[in-house]
């Protein structure tokens, strides 16, 4: 009985203690007292088994006739181990029995006050099962994980586990003129979008994120400060469209009125938050043009700006001499003298008297006109005037003398051999006939003292021109004057005397008025000792009968006591003079007469050495620079086949003779390292 008064004792301080912890599962037990007014009591208990698997405790209260009561507990067990329950009768010597039934949890029977670092949780009870709730971390802290309360396990311990992570500092500590866009928490694994400040731009990613190490992603982004005026740059600009001056944005500028822009007009803001620097320039507008170039008017003008261009003219009077485009330069000045405008010219009759004007179109600078004689008078010399940048006709072009008329009018196709040739009373000219055509008769045509012509004595006939007329120095072979050159005709052409054939001399007058062939005949050079005028210099083997043709050649030399310096090889051109040449003749060093003028009055054996040693100076060679030295140290190239298989051959043999001396080295190197091995190992 002391006994079970201990253990009654230790049943009522433990009274409340209803709830039963596990390690994995929670279990409740109900225990029912059923009693009677009979002598036999019954008492059940029923367990209240887990969500996984049933377990039950049924207790039978057995009565007996005696004080001393007997219980009788049947456990079923389950396979949650660790728990113990114990069934305790208490008797009385009354009608109602009293029975308490203690759960006993294994070896530990609560667990402590819940304790999170940098955070906090309420838990009025810390028994198996307790909760503990109303968790949360201390100022500047977070949870790691999101818990809304934690379990007293049989184990001691609380689950699921709560831990506070310290958060992460203000990220615009660390980002310089930055501010929060979004921002939920600075917590472990949270993330901010951050913006900058006005006046300010973004470089790089917005997002930041608070490391597990509690500190946040640096360099991320920079916020830089936004580019200021660009007209502060640009002295009198405009601005033509402007989103934006932050960092990498744009903008496109204009020039004020009066100025233009000259460069790119495009400007973007830098990292180092500035514009592009001399991206452009503004420049002043160009003046009026008019003050630039006297007497001239603006023809077209869309602009005076900067790279524009304008066509100018001249006023009434005056004709534009040169180019009439002018471009506004960057130094704001047009094109300087690109035209002048020159006073036409004046009545070309009072240049040349008894003349008459034939054919006029203008009286501006650079235009022509054709001019006559008046009746009686006949025009000898160029009949086109041109006038002249000086505001004059061109001068000397012909005179009107009394004589005759141009004959080439009384004869088809006909003109005169030379139209410069005065055409006085008395004088006799030669007549050709035009392209194409064939002078048949006598072409030869007299002035008259009553300024008419003796009648033509030819015609011109359909034909081949007279070759003599586009060759000098040519004539024809057994040619009578007078012969048409009818197609089909075939002729022999030679070379006066004093003139060097180039080409074939036969041709044929073909069907379409062409001769097939045609040749030159190159007059000779002149004496090439009047030619040339070289001090102290002759001419070698030259003689008053040696030739001067096309293609000749001579050396110049110089005369005794005097040394050549250059190269006195000359040859007669085709343009029939020779060619150039840049020679001299000096004295010579060696004081031998027959070498040349001594230097030296009194020679010496000093003077000797040093004649000698200068001579020697000169003519020494440098060995290392000659050809044979060169060819010594180069192989001749050899492109032919049979060159290219002997070298293959070579290198073979080479390769093979090289490879036996190696193998047979390595062989004696290798019987060498042997024995050595061998009598290492002997020792």
């Amino acid at each position: 009985m002391k006994n079970l008064g201990f253990v009654l004792n230790s049943i009522k301080s433990t009274e409340d203690q209803r709830t039963m912890m596990s390690t994995t599962t929670v279990h409740r037990m109900i225990t029912v007292w059923s009693s009677s007014t009979i002598t036999g009591h019954r008492m059940i208990t029923v367990w209240s088994p887990s969500t996984t698997t049933g377990h039950h405790i049924i207790t039978v209260w057995s009565p007996s006739t005696t004080t001393v009561h007997r219980m009788i507990t049947v456990w079923s067990s389950s396979t949650i181990t660790g728990h113990r329950m114990t069934t305790v009768w208490s008797p009385s010597t009354t009608t109602g029995h009293r029975m308490i039934t203690v759960w006993s949890p294994s070896t530990t029977t609560e667990c402590y006050k819940p304790i999170i670092a940098n955070g906090s949780a309420e838990s009025k009870k810390t028994y198996v099962t307790s909760k503990a709730t109303d968790l949360s971390c201390h100022t500047s802290f977070s949870p790691a994980t999101t818990v809304d309360e934690m379990t007293c396990y049989a184990n001691g311990s609380w689950a699921p586990e709560f831990t506070c992570l310290r958060d992460c500092s203000d990220p615009k500590d660390d980002y310089a003129n930055s501010r929060f866009v979004h921002k939920n928490s600075t917590a472990v694994g949270s993330t901010v979008i951050m913006g900058c400040i006005d006046g300010y731009s973004m470089k790089g990613e917005n997002n930041i994120t608070c490391l597990e190490n509690s500190t946040l992603e640096l360099n991320k982004f920079k916020c830089l400060a936004d580019c200021g005026d660009p007209r502060n740059d640009y002295n009198n600009s405009t601005i033509l469209a402007n989103s934006s001056w932050a960092v990498d944005s744009t903008i496109e500028m204009n020039c004020q009125e009066g100025f233009a822009l000259v460069g790119e007009k495009t400007l973007k803001c830098n990292e180092n938050s500035t514009w592009t620097q001399n991206a452009f320039s503004c420049k002043e507008d160009c003046g009026d043009p008019r003050n630039d170039y006297n007497n001239s008017t603006i023809l077209a003008n869309s602009s005076w700006a900067v790279d524009s261009t304008i066509e100018m003219n001249c006023q009434e009077g005056f004709a534009l001499v040169g180019e009439k485009t002018l471009k506004c330069n960057e130094n704001s000045t047009w094109t300087q003298n690109a035209f002048s405008c020159k006073e036409d010219c004046g009545d070309p009759r009072n240049d040349y008297n008894n003349s008459t004007i034939l054919a006029n179109s203008s009286w501006a600078v650079d235009s022509t006109i054709e001019m006559n004689c008046q009746e009686g008078f006949a025009l000898v010399g160029e009949k086109t005037l041109k006038c002249n940048e000086n505001s004059t006709w061109t001068q000397n072009a012909f005179s009107c003398k009394e004589g005759c008329v141009d004959p080439s009018a009384f004869v088809n196709n006909s003109a005169l051999y030379d139209p410069s040739k005065a055409r006085e009373h008395g004088s006799s000219h030669i007549m050709i006939c035009m392209n194409g055509y064939s002078v048949k008769g006598n072409a030869l045509m007299i002035c008259l003292n009553d300024s008419t012509w003796t009648p033509p004595k030819f015609s011109c006939v359909e034909g081949c021109n007279d070759p003599r007329l586009s060759t000098e120095h040519s004539y024809i072979e057994d040619y009578e004057d007078g012969t048409p050159f009818l197609p089909g005709m075939t002729i022999i052409m030679k070379c006066k005397r004093h003139a060097t054939k180039i080409g074939i001399g036969k041709m044929t007058c073909l069907n379409n008025k062409q001769w097939t062939r045609n040749i030159s005949c190159i007059k000779d050079c002149p004496d090439p000792r009047n030619f040339f005028s070289i001090p102290r210099a002759t001419v070698r083997g030259f003689t008053d009968e040696s030739s001067t043709a096309y293609g000749v050649t001579y050396e110049f030399r110089c005369r005794l006591f005097y040394t050549l310096y250059g190269d006195g090889r000359i040859e007669c051109l085709k343009n029939s003079s020779w060619s150039s040449v840049n020679i001299s003749c000096k004295t010579c060093k060696c004081p031998c007469r027959k070498r040349g003028n001594p230097r030296y009055d009194n020679v010496t054996k000093e003077t000797y050495k040093q004649i000698d040693d200068e001579t020697k100076a000169e003519l020494q060679v440098d060995k290392k620079a000659t050809a044979v030295s060169f060819r010594r140290k180069n192989s001749a190239s050899d492109e032919r086949q049979e060159a290219k298989n002997i070298g293959v051959v070579g290198i073979v043999i080479l390769s093979v003779v090289l490879g036996a001396l190696v193998m047979a080295d390595l062989l004696s190197l290798k019987a060498y390292i042997q024995n050595y091995l061998r009598r290492a190992s002997e020792r």
